[in-house]
């Protein structure tokens, strides 16, 4: 469970900056949930603003470090660190830090927890600090320390013998979990539940995302058949959702094995079935955005998603929000954090889930909208957004042109 991260010099963001999922003091039981700790923490958190404004870039930062921890060492060696400078500051490390918290044990059948921060400046190229701490009463304790002296790292703390070949580019969290250390393990495993849509192929995130899906579900009948049955009680005129094998011949006449998915739909004794692709854009987003929303459900995680609404009903992403703030539905207390140009959201979160941000002088910056003076809990905070009460709307733009010349006003008539 996510309690905060803070983010420095990474993309747009310049200066740091840090997004708490602490609620205020005013706690709506249906959208904040209680750790084992016994923190209280925001369920979903919508983050809003232009566009370019670094919405993106701040969930990206939360994506590319829990895939660095979880799955580093199985990355290519020479591949680049996920960890971008911003441009006026590309001498400089990025730096990242979050604080979370990880179900450990049950006693008394009652789950026991452990909270953890962690810290890590790198460059592209190589990760210079690398710190693991662990809230042992009210103050934190160090786990380990991992330091770039010019040569090679210094490591203090737990893994000290697996120090030896410790690549440039892998997490000490992925290494020490490859050496089997328990607390390693237990952290990967952890960060594996993080799921997000790949913010590489935003350009075309309903055919990539549908794709992503059809393997998702192929692997996983329980995850398939309720997304189906969550299709059908949606009522979008579909009775299944059949995957289907094919294969693919490729140029140099090798052939390989793809899956599609055929959506059935039926009406009295007769059936239709259509290719995915064939599908509304809007049951596409759904099937694409439910692998992954499901899966974060089903483990206990958190589902990073850009652009929540892309290809979706207003009514659908109310759906969508209402599976992480119901109990019944979300029983293991998983987050949706979700970025969003669909200010109208607004009205659906408390002022402490909603997150706002602003590029001046190419700098990112983001702040709760809780964190501001004179906001009230239950204002028409869309409307107050339009109208450019909070900031971090697109400002206004000179669309006038210049007069006409007399041989355009001529062509003109």
């Amino acid at each position: 469970m996510l309690h905060w991260i803070e983010v420095e010099n990474f993309h747009s963001f310049l200066e740091t900056t840090r997004i708490d999922f602490t609620p205020g003091r005013v706690i709506d039981d249906y959208t904040t949930l209680t750790t084992p700790g016994g923190t209280r923490l925001n369920k979903v958190c919508g983050i809003f603003g232009a566009n370019a404004s670094g919405k993106t870039n701040l969930i990206r930062a939360l994506a590319r470090v829990s895939d660095f921890i979880a799955n580093s060492f199985s990355r290519e060696e020479k591949a680049m660190l996920p960890f971008k400078a911003h441009f006026f500051a590309e001498d400089k490390a990025s730096r990242i830090s979050i604080q979370f918290e990880v179900p450990d044990r049950e006693e008394h059948s009652q789950i026991v927890s452990k909270t953890y921060r962690y810290h890590i400046e790198a460059t592209e190229e190589r990760v210079l600090t690398e710190t693991l701490f662990i809230k042992t009463s009210r103050l934190y304790s160090r786990v380990f320390e991992r330091k770039w002296n010019g040569t090679d790292y210094s490591i203090v703390g737990v893994g000290v013998r697996y120090k030896n070949n410790l690549p440039e580019r892998v997490s000490f969290i992925s290494w020490l979990a490859r050496h089997e250390v328990p607390v390693a393990v237990r952290l990967t495993s952890y960060f594996r539940c993080y799921r997000n849509n790949d913010f590489a192929f935003l350009k075309l995130p309903s055919f990539f995302g549908a794709l992503d899906a059809v393997e998702a579900y192929r692997k996983s009948d329980a995850l398939k058949q309720k997304m189906v049955d969550l299709l059908q009680r949606w009522d979008l005129g579909l009775t299944d959702v059949q995957l289907e094998s094919r294969k693919v011949t490729e140029s140099d006449g090798t052939e390989r094995e793809t899956w599609d998915a055929i959506f059935v739909h039926k009406q009295g004794d007769k059936t239709a079935k259509l290719a995915m692709f064939s599908e509304s854009s809007g049951t596409i987003g759904l099937f694409s955005q439910l692998s992954i929303l499901l899966q974060v459900l089903e483990a206990g995680g958190v589902a990073v998603i850009d652009e929540l609404e892309s290809d979706l009903h207003p009514e659908m992403i109310q759906v969508l929000l209402d599976l992480f703030i119901s109990p019944e539905t979300n029983p293991k207390n998983s987050q949706l954090v979700f970025t969003s140009h669909a200010d109208w959201l607004m009205n659906v979160l408390n002022k402490w889930q909603i997150v706002l941000v602003e590029k001046r002088e190419c700098k990112s910056q983001a702040w709760r909208l809780s964190d501001m003076q004179g906001i009230l809990g239950r204002e028409n905070h869309a409307a107050r957004y339009r109208a450019g009460a909070y900031g971090a709307v697109p400002r206004e733009i000179d669309i006038s042109y210049p007069p006409l010349d007399a041989e355009e006003k001529a062509l003109q008539g």
